[in-house]
């Protein structure tokens, strides 16, 4: 009987993860549409929480929320195309400052023969690395249509979500059991993307000052690399920072500009991180810190950056529908910071 329970249990994680990656082109658009949702949802929370906004038709606040989402999409979109064909444009005035930064670096071990640097831009190809950047943006975009309409039948339906349930062929028990399940996870889920779309605003403002201050060239575009990278955990923070400071190396003859740019964002990373979010998420972010780590490996494997994006909201969610039911509970237990999952 075990036997035939664990055969069943690798099957259906089998099938899980085939259904992940054959599907990965429908879910992926999915799961960004519910993000947006989340935060659509988040904006309206604070419109009625102004006075004029207890007055405004759900309806309404709903599509004044929307807009705002899209028109920030918007403006970020246009960032985007902007900044990169500007630095396709500078690319080749950094050049000799490649060369000299690199000459320097060679001298420190006494290095005298220097390559030449059309010899270094053959093995390290770089027009390859930016059109895969460009593509995976152009694939972005494209998904924007399909990640609209998820977001519109979203709005649409979340008004039928708890109806739905209650018109189950349940019992009065069974169904209140299943409100709360999906309360929670609406709300775990919704609260950790609000609070941390909120965190990686102010990290992205406060670098784009430091990245000002020392004057370094595409400074939106880095304080914007900043933000969407804090989503990531761990590694996210540690990326954000080491772009905009490697440009210093590039931009500037001194290393001064580069420790001001690489302490500054770093001290704003660990501020916002150590102290901001903690405190705004309370017990929301049930994780182990090693889970987060592993679930930044799965999902980063499974969907490339976006998965990486959206591992934690995800595994939350996971946590709490695996502690429901007796047999997947000691998973939640496993994937849970202290142990205690509810009910």
């Amino acid at each position: 009987m075990k036997i035939i329970k664990l055969a069943a249990f690798i099957i259906v994680i089998a099938a899980a993860v085939t259904l992940l990656v054959v599907g990965k082109s429908l879910l992926i658009p999915f799961f960004l549409a519910v993000v947006i949702w989340h935060l659509i949802n988040a904006i309206y929370a604070f419109i009625t929480q102004l006075p004029l906004g207890k007055h405004i038709p759900e309806r309404l606040g709903l599509s004044l929320a929307a807009i705002v989402i899209l028109g920030i999409l918007f403006l970020i979109t246009e960032l985007l195309t902007q900044n990169i064909n500007m630095m396709i444009t500078a690319a080749p005035n950094y050049k000799v400052n490649i060369e000299q930064q690199f000459g320097k670096i060679l001298s420190i071990f006494n290095i005298t023969e220097i390559p030449d640097f059309n010899t270094l831009s053959k093995e390290f190809n770089l027009t390859d690395y930016i059109s895969r950047l460009l593509n995976g943006i152009r694939s972005l975009v494209q998904n924007s249509f399909l990640v609209l309409i998820y977001v519109i039948f979203l709005l649409m339906e979340q008004k039928f979500f708890l109806k739905k349930i209650d018109s189950l062929n349940l019992s009065t028990e069974r169904k209140e059991h299943l409100q709360i399940i999906f309360k929670k996870m609406n709300e775990a889920a919704g609260s950790y993307i609000a609070v941390k779309t909120f965190a990686s605003v102010i990290t992205g403002v406060l670098s784009y000052l430091v990245l000002i201050l020392v004057g370094v060239d595409f400074a939106l575009f880095w304080a914007f690399l900043i933000f969407l990278l804090n989503y990531i955990p761990t590694i996210g923070s540690i990326i954000a920072t080491a772009f905009p400071a490697l440009l210093t190396l590039v931009q500037f003859d001194g290393l001064s500009p580069f420790f001001i740019v690489l302490f500054g964002v770093l001290a704003i990373q660990i501020a916002i991180g150590s102290f901001f979010e903690p405190r705004m998420l309370g017990n929301t972010l049930n994780i182990s810190p090693l889970v987060v780590i592993l679930a930044l490996a799965l999902w980063g494997l499974l969907w490339g950056v976006v998965g990486m994006l959206l591992c934690v909201p995800i595994t939350i969610i996971l946590i709490i529908i695996f502690a429901q039911f007796p047999a997947t509970r000691p998973i939640a237990v496993f994937l849970s910071k202290n142990g205690k999952v509810g009910t």
